[in-house]
């Protein structure tokens, strides 16, 4: 019996550390990620702490904006294609507040090397959403019967 509950609870650290390096991980790739779009465009350190800032004040903004996933499961379908419209419209508003300060932050050239980075970002999301719809249906597939099979 002390084997049962020593294995147990083996487990359940081995389950919350690795939960817990994976979210240390996620922190350290945002880091990451802001530490190598300073070096990209150059940044003085005052730009730096300015973007730093205008970018965490965004994240609060679509942080405020979420809806959990056991609120989505309460709606009507038609109640969550508005929930999701309007969260698209905020979220929007939010990147479109974003830039307007990074403007007043970064050189023309730094904001044309910005866009132009999250131009090539959203092409390789766009690009990974289409492979990853595209082995969807054959899922799917695999687990519908085959015709003339209602013997």
């Amino acid at each position: 019996m002390k084997t049962i509950v020593k294995n147990a609870l083996v487990v359940a650290l081995i389950v919350a550390g690795t939960s817990s390096f994976a979210q240390e991980r996620k922190g350290e790739n945002g880091k990451a990620k802001m530490e190598s779009m300073i070096n990209e465009l150059a940044l003085s350190a005052d730009q730096a702490e300015k973007v730093k800032a205008i970018f965490m004040e965004e994240k609060e903004v679509r942080k405020g904006e979420r809806t959990s996933k056991a609120e989505m499961e309460k709606l009507s379908d038609e109640d969550k294609r508005i929930a999701l419209a309007q969260r698209k419209l905020k979220m929007a508003e939010a990147e479109k507040a974003t830039n307007m300060r990074l403007k007043e932050v970064l050189t023309e050239e730094q904001m044309e090397k910005y866009t132009a980075l999250k131009k090539q970002k959203m092409e390789k999301r766009k690009e990974f959403r289409k492979e990853r719809m595209e082995h969807k249906p054959q899922q799917e597939d695999m687990h519908q019967e085959e015709p003339g099979s209602n013997d």
